[in-house]
């Protein structure tokens, strides 16, 4: 299950994007031009949104037990942190294709001509936090997450296998 984040987490992929914006944009005028994708967004809004608390979203779930482990995605991106969590004999898979990357974070990628696999290993992509629970379990903590105003989704599967965890990008 995937938290989505809402804003620069204070950490050491959230600072590269900001040297990396820094960088890129040719004058501070760039920040508040909207980044590609949409209207609305500049880079400024981007950088400056306001980190989020994931409480509300998944408090019920740990009460009730339905939750096996959480894995805040900070600096070292998804996989380094996920496998944090993962005990031995579970390898995680995660489906690129799951979610959108947030604005920011692709316009960094193509702006900064960061390698994909580079980019998973800096940044969160976009996922806050990432709840590991039974698949029978996926439905509850998806309305849990969206009673309580937040959106969650599936974006991957624990197996037995080598404490790992994979990216699959095929379409």
């Amino acid at each position: 299950m995937r938290y989505r984040d809402t804003g620069v987490d204070v950490t050491r992929g959230d600072a590269i994007k900001e040297k990396l914006a820094r960088a890129v944009a040719s004058t501070w005028t760039d920040a508040v031009v909207p980044l590609p994708g949409g209207p609305g967004v500049t880079l400024a809004d981007a950088l400056l949104a306001p980190h989020r608390w994931y409480g509300p979203a998944l408090w019920t779930a740990i009460e009730e037990r339905r939750v096996h482990a959480l894995a805040h995605i900070t600096g070292g991106g998804i996989a380094g942190n996920l496998v944090r969590v993962l005990p031995e004999g579970c390898a995680a898979r995660i489906d690129a294709r799951a979610w959108p990357l947030p604005r920011l974070d692709a316009w960094l990628i193509e702006a900064g001509g960061i390698p994909i696999e580079d980019a998973r290993t800096a940044f969160n992509l976009g996922i806050g936090m990432i709840a590991v629970c039974a698949a029978s379990e996926t439905a509850a903590l998806v309305r849990m997450a969206e009673a309580s105003g937040d959106r969650a989704l599936v974006i991957g599967a624990v197996t037995a296998g080598e404490r790992s965890v994979q990216w699959n990008d095929a379409g």
